[in-house]
């Protein structure tokens, strides 16, 4: 058989015979498989859940080291399933320490090179997609089809007079030379800025206020299909309050309310507990609703510095990123009061670097899977 006809036959080895060879193999050879062609990626998407390596269904985390004088050409990732670091070559030309993520959606990045510079970037593959320039960015999100990049999503929000808002939402699609206004909306109601969350599911595209104000945008349709609801009577912006808002299983919103505390137990040692509770986006209502028991199972919620919260299949549990540590929380019900906080590491096998605690120049961040 000569080269032509022994590189044919690769896309014809049966998809059980992949998925044999894909529970031998770590992660990152996985994703390599999977990138080989088209009927191998298909295979490897279609591999039965009974199979498929449930640990490894949560999140990395992605560390940034921002200092100028590092001159490490690899990119850092902890694996939460284990406490491991893997540690994956990168060259310069797709990535520089003062390169920002923005939000990652299986596999890739969407990244900030500086104020109005972006590109999408595949760590796996080392495939680098630059987008056109643009001059101002509130939130931004990215949609994955099949393992290549659908269309990036900016939303800005500006000031029209005193009281008037407008948002203004854009979409870039492969091929394409420069952003598309698709959408605008005007509001006299409390939608600030540094809150607004972008949310794609579907067709669908949800700009979501921490208040719990939501607007929904239909693409196909081109037009906003719900013009937004009233901001919860109970709502007070002086309570100290984190809101988390994430798509789930590309097919509905879902909304995390949680309060953090730390109890002094003595002088070297603190106890964390939270508050939390789960809700989702009932789009016929326009209203949240509290998830049942059932919706929790097998859930996971990554709560980052900088990114939108990731939603995962796995443990029914909340991961947080805090001062250098990974902190989790079970979640047993879909509201909890007073639920305890406890180190997925212990100070001994803790994969994160000492010197990445407290320091403005590091930061972490959850790679999607």
């Amino acid at each position: 058989m000569d080269a032509k006809n022994n590189f044919d036959g690769w896309k014809e080895v049966p998809a059980e015979i992949i998925w044999l060879i894909m529970e031998k193999l770590h992660l990152i050879d996985n994703i390599r498989l999977a990138a080989v062609c088209k009927d191998w990626r298909h295979a490897c998407m279609a591999l039965p859940t009974k199979l498929n390596h449930r640990s490894d269904a949560v999140p990395w985390i992605l560390m940034m080291n921002r200092s100028v004088t590092s001159s490490d050409d690899h990119l850092k990732f902890i694996r939460v399933s284990t406490p491991t670091v893997l540690n994956i070559p990168i060259d310069n030309r797709f990535h520089h320490q003062s390169d920002t993520p923005l939000c990652s959606k299986k596999g890739w990045l969407l990244v900030e090179k500086d104020l109005n510079s972006l590109f999408l970037l595949n760590p796996i593959t080392k495939e680098k997609i630059s987008l056109p320039e643009i001059a101002v960015l509130n939130r931004c999100t990215f949609s994955v089809v099949d393992g290549r990049p659908k269309f990036v999503l900016l939303a800005n929000l500006y000031r029209r007079g005193d009281q008037e808002k407008v948002l203004i939402l854009r979409r870039w699609r492969p091929g394409d030379n420069s952003w598309t206004i698709i959408g605008h909306f005007s509001t006299n109601l409390h939608f600030n800025k540094s809150r607004l969350t972008l949310c794609v599911a579907g067709e669908s595209i949800y700009c979501v206020d921490e208040t719990g104000w939501v607007i929904i945008y239909d693409m196909k349709r081109m037009d906003w299909v719900k013009k937004g609801m009233e901001i919860p009577s109970n709502y007070d912006e002086n309570i100290r309050l984190m809101t988390k808002i994430a798509e789930y299983d590309d097919k509905e919103i879902r909304r995390l309310d949680i309060s953090c505390c730390d109890l002094l137990t003595n002088v070297t040692k603190r106890k964390y507990i939270m508050d939390f509770t789960l809700y989702r986006l009932n789009e016929e209502k326009m209203q949240w609703e509290i998830l049942s028991e059932t919706d929790i199972k097998d859930t996971s919620w990554c709560i980052g510095c900088t990114l939108s919260p990731v939603l995962a299949k796995g443990e029914p549990r909340i991961y947080i990123v805090r001062y250098g540590h990974l902190y989790f929380s079970d979640i047993r019900k879909p509201t909890q009061r007073g639920a305890p906080m406890r180190h997925l590491f212990t100070r001994r096998n803790n994969p994160i670097p000492h010197h990445y605690s407290g320091c403005k120049n590091n930061q972490h961040v959850w790679f999607d899977v």
